[in-house]
């Protein structure tokens, strides 16, 4: 037992009990255990790993990798045109994911900087620190870059000016009651952001201040990205369920919300209709958006943490029991499965029928998208 972070390991098989403030829960995925290790500074002999999803942007693939760079990748070969930083030097643990916005590139670290990028070479024009871990991707939006940290606040950045410290300026910010390890989500001048205190906040884009009466309340922590579709902004809780809230005015959009069998971390995917969503339950869920009824429910070897990718026609889900599924939109069918060698806690990425995927071993996996062959493999620096 270590006492002083309170957590408890409970069985040999790699279940443990979190009771760090307010969430309780009995779960099977370690993962967990090592960002609360990383997180609440308990130590620990192996070296945590990140799960930074890959982002396409024009002609590169940005990817923080699990041994703490970032390297911007043509995607059609995997052949490298640059990486951060360009010596031996690392950065910290990688969480968030490399966003492009502008002439920058955005990426937050567990040594509480968020660093901006030259998006053509990869130097860096400035950095801003928080308090804490940051673990949330940033979001971007006319010339300011928005990010959340686990010391509890929101930070709108302008990465084009800086203070007197050198650093990238900042605008404004906004304090939760806990952690924030949610991407933001932009939707026209307002700002929706989740937090580990249950809460779902929707701000003004300018200034940072509450637009509802009062914060939409969760039955539990909140590390899923709220996404948005037809007015409703949804997202999944540590309470097991899945949310669909107005976006209006933080009202509840569904009867009620959809309960899974374990935590839902991972962010939905909205396409024509449907919400797909994955549970460290193992199961990947499509549910009516308009109702949250259940269309489909197909279950892999694994705990889903991270967000599906997809189209009209074909869904792609990354599963800690180390494949990439292919499902079919409409029924949930297997089209097929790849293994890459190792857990998926990050989102796969999807464009121009390739699938691009990091695995939790420092591999970076590109398939076809339709027949699953392999197209290239990048090794990243461990």
């Amino acid at each position: 037992m270590i006492s002083d972070c309170g957590i408890k390991q409970s069985s040999l098989k790699n279940e443990f009990e979190i009771f760090c403030g307010d969430i309780l829960k009995v779960i099977g995925s370690i993962f967990i255990f090592g960002i609360l290790l990383l997180l609440t500074a308990c130590g620990g002999t192996a070296p945590p790993t990140g799960w930074s999803r890959p982002v396409f942007a024009a002609d590169t693939v940005y990817v923080g990798s699990t041994g703490g760079k970032v390297y911007a990748l043509d995607p059609a070969n995997g052949n490298k045109k640059w990486t951060f930083p360009a010596d031996n030097s690392k950065l910290a643990t990688l969480y968030s994911a490399p966003i492009v916005g502008g002439q920058f590139v955005f990426i937050g670290s567990s040594d509480k900087k968020l660093y901006v990028l030259n998006v053509s070479n990869g130097e860096k024009q400035c950095d801003f620190e928080t308090g804490d871990a940051i673990i949330a991707t940033p979001a971007y939006a006319n010339g300011v870059v928005y990010v959340g940290s686990s010391d509890d606040n929101l930070y709108a950045i302008d990465p084009t000016q800086k203070n007197d410290k050198g650093q990238c300026a900042l605008k404004w910010q906004f304090k939760a009651q806990n952690k924030i390890w949610a991407e933001p989500l932009i939707v026209g001048d307002q700002l929706y952001v989740a937090s580990l205190d249950h809460h779902l906040y929707a701000l003004k884009r300018d200034t940072g201040q509450p637009v509802w009466d009062k914060p939409f309340e969760a039955g539990g922590a909140i590390a899923s990205s709220p996404k948005f579709s037809d007015g409703v902004i949804y997202f999944g809780s540590f309470d097991t369920k899945v949310y669909a809230v107005n976006a209006a005015d933080g009202k509840l959009a569904w009867a009620q919300p959809f309960e899974t069998g374990n935590w839902v971390w991972a962010d939905p995917f909205i396409s024509n209709g449907t919400l797909i969503i994955g549970s460290l339950d193992a199961n990947v869920y499509a549910l009516d958006a308009k109702t949250g009824k259940t269309k489909w429910t197909k279950a892999t070897g694994g705990g889903i943490r991270a967000a599906a990718a997809g189209n009209e026609s074909f869904v792609y889900v990354g599963s800690e029991d180390g494949n990439v599924y292919a499902f079919n939109m409409s029924d949930g069918s297997e089209v097929w499965h790849y293994n890459v060698g190792d857990k998926v806690l990050a989102a796969p990425a999807l464009l121009n029928g390739i699938v691009i995927v990091q695995n939790n071993n420092h591999k970076v996996h590109a398939v076809d998208a339709a027949s699953s062959k392999k197209k290239w493999e990048f090794e990243t620096d461990k």
